[in-house]
């Protein structure tokens, strides 16, 4: 019986497709293509007396096959589902009243300001006199702050001191001490600003002759000043002492108290008068007089 070489390839070719357990591979993405080679070859010999070798390529091809739906994974959505679904979540309020109010938000409440003009910062009275406090204040929304929505208080004090945008009182005890100013807005944003000031005690203070004078070095000159405390009262006799200073050289005047007559020698003086307390707290008062030869 003679052998019919190219039909036994065929025939392998199609027993190994059938029945290879690797090629059922329902993972895979791409074929397994099983090729025979039919080629004549001097190594197999056939009954008839030809050869031939018979070659499988398992390799993979380039072919590759329809990937198997995972049932795990959700259907994507048709064009029909995201328009709806995204055209009702992206819709946007475009009003002008809308928009104002995000923008509102975005930036938030702009708090106020509040600013103490006068007096100087630092700047010191006796400890019984007057202060005058004055501020301005205003706000990005509510325009100028005035009335009970500026407020000031201090460290001498436990209770509110006044409202609006100027303040009188008299701060004691002595020393220095902190006023602040604070301006509140109809959301109630507050916004605030502090000044420190000095109450003097003991405070001296030259009554005569005036500062800047010019005099005549030949006479006298009438003195006339004073010193008081908060704890101590009115400071009298040795608690007021007179000096004054030429060229940088100073000497006490003959006479201490509130009241004297006393020379001075010729050129500018600096006259000063020191008050001091029980406690040796001192504060000091100066003019200065121009006397002539």
């Amino acid at each position: 019986m003679s052998f019919n070489l190219r039909a036994f390839a065929l025939t392998l070719s199609v027993a190994l497709l059938l029945f290879c357990p690797a090629c059922d591979d329902s993972s895979s993405t791409s074929a397994d293509i099983i090729a025979v080679d039919t080629s004549l070859s001097d190594t197999t010999a056939a009954q008839d007396g030809t050869t031939a070798d018979i070659l499988v390529d398992t390799s993979p091809s380039d072919v590759p096959l329809q990937d198997t739906p995972d049932p795990d994974l959700a259907p994507l959505d048709t064009p029909a589902d995201v328009t709806a679904q995204d055209t009702a979540a992206a819709e946007v309020d475009t009003t002008p009243d809308t928009i104002a109010e995000d923008l509102a938000l975005d930036v938030g409440n702009t708090p106020p300001t509040c600013t103490i003009t006068a007096p100087l910062a630092n700047s010191g009275q006796a400890y019984d006199s007057e202060w005058t406090f004055v501020a301005s204040a205003t706000d990005a929304e509510d325009g100028d702050l005035n009335g009970a929505s500026v407020e000031w208080t201090g460290d001498f004090a436990t209770v509110v001191l006044g409202e609006g945008l100027s303040l009188t009182i008299v701060i004691n005890p002595g020393g220095p001490h902190q006023v602040t100013c604070t301006a509140t807005d109809s959301d109630g944003n507050t916004g605030s600003d502090t000044l420190e000031v000095i109450a003097l005690s003991p405070f001296a203070e030259i009554w005569h002759p005036g500062d800047g004078e010019t005099r005549d070095s030949t006479l006298a000159v009438p003195f006339s000043g004073r010193g008081r405390d908060l704890e101590d009262g009115a400071l009298t006799g040795a608690s007021l002492v007179w000096t004054t200073t030429v060229a940088g050289v100073t000497t006490p005047l003959a006479f201490t108290g509130e009241t004297f007559n006393d020379s001075l020698p010729p050129g500018t003086n600096v006259v000063t008068l020191t008050a001091t307390d029980s406690d040796g707290n001192t504060h000091s008062a100066s003019i200065t007089l121009t006397m002539t030869p």
